[in-house]
């Protein structure tokens, strides 16, 4: 977090981007709220600002590059108990943004980056 993207030719290599900020929101009926900001490895909610651990931000760093590329939504469907979590993904040029029904079924190559999101929302929730 907080680096440029590594700019590589275009002769066979890969581009990879760098998360600037991860924002959690909850969707539900009562509208959306956000919940917690990811950036500079730290955590901020509610007003309160904590230092991310090493692994998190290990975990953060090395984030499935699918992510960058488009949205995507796991789940949600349009039952009137709807709960889902959204999340905001910001790059230095663009933006994507996951939303996600607790319990659905998420691609393998993004599913334990998206449940460590998950549980971070957890966490704070339960605090």
């Amino acid at each position: 977090m907080g680096h440029d993207k590594k700019e590589i030719s275009s002769n066979n290599t890969v581009l990879r981007h760098e998360i600037y900020s991860i924002t959690c929101s909850l969707i539900s009926l009562d509208g959306k709220k956000s919940i917690y900001t990811i950036k500079n490895n730290t955590i901020e909610s509610f007003g309160k600002t904590t230092s991310l651990s090493l692994s998190d931000i290990n975990i953060i760093n090395n984030f499935p590059q699918e992510i960058s590329s488009k949205d995507n939504k796991y789940g949600c469907g349009v039952c009137v108990d709807a709960v889902d979590l959204e999340f905001l993904f910001k790059f230095k040029e663009h933006q994507t943004k996951y939303e996600i029904e607790p319990g659905s079924d998420i691609p393998e190559i993004v599913r334990e980056f998206m449940e460590f999101l998950t549980k971070k929302y957890k966490d704070i929730v339960n605090q």
